[in-house]
């Protein structure tokens, strides 16, 4: 919740916020001394959908929202630094 406030955009009023810490998963893989990496989840995590509680987070948001979960991963606007993935998907 610390990234989100740093973010300093303001949520709408009927955001949902689902924050996942050290869920035992696998990361991005890659080290943690690279610098930042900011784009789509698709560009800085290839292969998000081998984290099975994320990827299990994304299908679910696509069935609600009724959009396949590609778009999801397309979206812009997410960062990895260090061991934290951030970001947030937008309802179009």
């Amino acid at each position: 919740m610390k990234k989100w406030a740093e973010a300093g955009s303001q949520p709408d009023p009927g955001e949902i916020a689902i924050v996942l810490d050290d869920d035992g998963q696998k990361g991005p893989g890659y080290p943690a001394s690279q610098e930042a990496r900011i784009g789509s989840l698709e560009e800085i995590w290839e292969k998000s959908s081998d984290s099975v509680l994320f990827s299990t987070l994304i299908d679910i948001v696509a069935q609600a929202w009724q959009v396949s979960p590609s778009v999801l991963l397309q979206q812009p606007g997410w960062s990895h630094e260090s061991s934290h993935v951030f970001g947030r998907f937008v309802r179009k």
